[in-house]
């Protein structure tokens, strides 16, 4: 049987971000099953869903897909240009609007 490493990624993400499986799907305009079959390898999002996922959990889709082990994307909020364009890139806000805040530290104990 082959691993779910999407639905791993995808579970661990949001239990970061202290979200449910139920607000996510609020979130996403999805339902609540649907996010549980994704989490259990029952079923896998299209590439528009996982595309939407990365972004709102500031991550790549090359992290949730298994491709990569690097959990987050570099924060280009705050910059006027993204690596490799030779020209300044105006960042909007409606660039980062469906991005989740910055999950919570957990407490050391």
């Amino acid at each position: 049987m082959e691993k779910n490493i999407f639905g791993e990624r995808l579970r661990e993400l949001r239990e970061d971000y202290e979200i449910s499986q139920s607000k996510l799907a609020d979130i996403l305009n999805i339902s609540q099953r649907a996010i549980s079959y994704w989490e259990r390898g029952e079923k896998e999002p299209d590439i528009d869903m996982i595309r939407r996922l990365a972004k709102y959990f500031r991550t790549s889709t090359d992290y949730l897909l298994g491709m990569t082990s690097v959990k987050s994307e570099p924060d280009y909020k705050h910059r006027d240009k993204l690596p490799g364009e030779g020209k300044p890139r105006k960042v909007n806000a409606a660039d980062f609007e469906d991005s989740a805040p910055a999950p919570r530290k957990k407490a050391a104990g």
